[in-house]
Order: structure tokens, then C-alpha cells, then sequence
């Protein structure tokens, strides 16, 4: 597949498509890192095509990384404890999509499942400088805080969430759940 000078990036991720169905991983590296180099950070559109550049890069960057992650998300539902290669695999990933906050907050979760919760937490912090306020990875805060006994941090981090996501069923969830914890019946009931 050629095309002379392309000057559009969604050229370029059509191509790396079309190599990645023929399983050419190589060429499809090549397309959509140049690709990637062509997005305008500053686009307000850019962050969903940057992480969807980023997402093919994993698959042609990590081998049977779709697979292997869905196996670890598995085992974390079945609150079954992670290996470190598992961890290894999960932090190569984000070298490769650092736009991805469902891979940090595995990541993070991993470390929980392991009682390293200060690494947990420093994970989180990574995924909110990389990528800002996002409902997942408050979610996983705030339980840790809430597990440690940081109750007000915790009422503090969902409050500040739902001002952004006042939709988002899992932090409603999870701000009743808190509430009614923490007795506060009447308070709860809105949630």
C-alpha cells in the first residue's frame, strides 16, 4: 500500500490498518507513529484519535497484549493476584499509550491486590497528570482513601468527580455506598 506525501493522519491509521489485517506489524508501527506525530496536540479532537493511535500501537508493539489484558481484568474481577509480569506488561503499556486511564487504574489495582497502596496511589497520580480528572480513576482513589480510613479525603475526591461527571453511575454508586457507611442516611438518598 503507498500513497505519495500523505499529508492527513487518518490517512496514515487507514493504512496501518490495512497492514495490521495483513499482519505486517512493522509497517503499521511506522504509519501510525508518524501519524501520531502528525496530530495537533492543542485539537480539542485530539485526545480520542491520539488514544485510539495509541491503542494500535499496543497491538503491534505488545504481542497478544489484547488478550493478555483482558486476562488480567479477568483476574482482578475474580480478585485473583496479578504476577509481576503481569505488572511489567501493564506498565509497558502505558509507555506505549499513556492516554489509556482504564490501563492505569489495572495497574493500580494490581498494586492494591498486592497491599502496596502507596504505589497504587502513585500510579492514580500519574494517570491524573497524563490525563486530568477522569471518573475511573477517582473512583479507585477514593475507595483506597476510604479503605485507609481517609474518609473525608475520600467524600472530598467523589464530590469533586461528580461536579465533572454528575452522571456517572459508578461514582453515585459510590458516594451513596460511602454515606450509608458513614451513617449518613438522609444525605444519601439523592445518590
Amino acid at each position: 500500500y503507498k500513497v505519495e506525501h500523505p499529508q492527513n493522519p487518518f490517512i496514515l491509521i487507514y493504512l496501518a490498518q490495512l497492514y495490521l489485517l495483513d499482519g505486517e506489524m512493522d509497517e503499521a508501527q511506522v504509519l501510525l507513529k508518524d501519524a501520531l506525530a502528525m496530530i495537533d496536540a492543542e485539537d480539542e479532537h485530539a485526545t480520542g484519535i491520539t488514544a485510539e493511535i495509541q491503542r494500535m500501537l499496543l497491538t503491534v508493539s505488545l504481542e497478544d497484549f489484547e488478550s493478555r489484558y483482558a486476562d488480567i481484568l479477568v483476574m482482578i474481577d475474580a480478585n485473583r493476584t496479578l504476577s509481576d509480569d503481569d505488572a511489567e506488561l501493564l506498565e509497558a503499556a502505558l509507555e506505549i499509550a499513556p492516554q489509556f486511564a482504564d490501563i492505569y487504574v489495572t495497574l493500580a489495582k494490581c498494586y492494591v491486590q498486592w497491599n502496596d497502596t502507596e504505589t497504587a496511589m502513585e500510579v492514580l497520580s500519574d494517570a491524573e497528570n497524563q490525563l486530568g480528572s477522569h471518573p475511573s480513576i477517582s473512583l479507585l482513589s477514593s475507595h483506597i482513601n476510604w479503605d485507609a480510613g481517609q474518609k473525608e479525603t475520600a467524600l472530598q475526591q467523589i464530590n469533586t468527580a461528580l461536579e465533572e461527571s454528575p452522571n456517572d453511575i459508578a461514582l453515585l454508586a459510590q458516594m451513596a455506598r460511602f454515606l450509608i457507611e458513614n451513617q449518613q442516611f438522609e444525605d444519601s438518598k439523592p445518590y
